[in-house]
């Protein structure tokens, strides 16, 4: 009864619903906009979920590219992560607000980078090629279907491609912050965890 009484505790809730919350931010938008889209349109082609995973993946490959001008990029070296007082010495509140709200504005960032030219060849070349890709995928559905389904599955895959993107970054973000709340012990999660993955 005891060991229930401190695991059930006003302090255990709140740490709890902090973790909810933090894991709900990137999930919940991109739920509402494909939920409303599939509303907005159900019909879809059998080249549809390839298109889909394809957009998330355009995504997902974007974040190396974002973070490189991201005006975090300084705050994710080993030393930065675990400073005492450095940038990740921060509450649930200052993380959210100055940290993980900010990266909205991330890509913006890379495509002023690429446009002013403070980016380098590797990144320019790279935006270039992803974004492409991400335009191409967000075309095709409209320009093969030319109906109501065509723009819905357009936008599906637009809606893909950013959340994939953010997803990709505020990953990172948080587990530098949950790296530097952890300190040494992440090294005992991470090994725990690699020896369970093996069994």
């Amino acid at each position: 009864m005891g060991g229930e009484a401190v695991l059930f505790t006003p302090t255990v809730a709140l740490a709890l619903a902090r973790i909810a919350t933090l894991l709900l931010i990137p999930v919940m938008p991109i739920l509402a906009v494909l939920r409303a889209l599939r509303l907005f349109s159900p019909a879809s082609t059998r080249w549809s979920p390839m298109m889909e995973y394809a957009a998330l993946g355009v995504g997902v490959l974007a974040v190396p590219v974002v973070l490189a001008t991201c005006s975090m990029a300084e705050m994710l070296g080993f030393g930065e992560i675990f400073a005492s007082g450095g940038p990740w010495d921060l509450g649930f509140r200052a993380f959210l607000f100055d940290r993980a709200l900010p990266l909205w504005s991330a890509p913006f960032g890379l495509l002023s980078a690429v446009a002013s030219g403070r980016a380098g060849g590797d990144i320019a070349g790279a935006t270039f090629l992803l974004g492409s890709v991400a335009v191409a995928l967000m075309l095709a559905p409209l320009m093969a279907l030319r109906s109501r389904a065509g723009v819905a599955a357009s936008l599906r895959n637009a809606a893909l491609v950013l959340w994939g993107a953010y997803a990709g970054i505020y990953a990172v973000v948080m587990l530098a912050w949950v790296a530097h709340l952890l300190n040494f012990w992440c090294f005992l999660v991470l090994f725990v965890a690699l020896s369970w993955g093996r069994d």
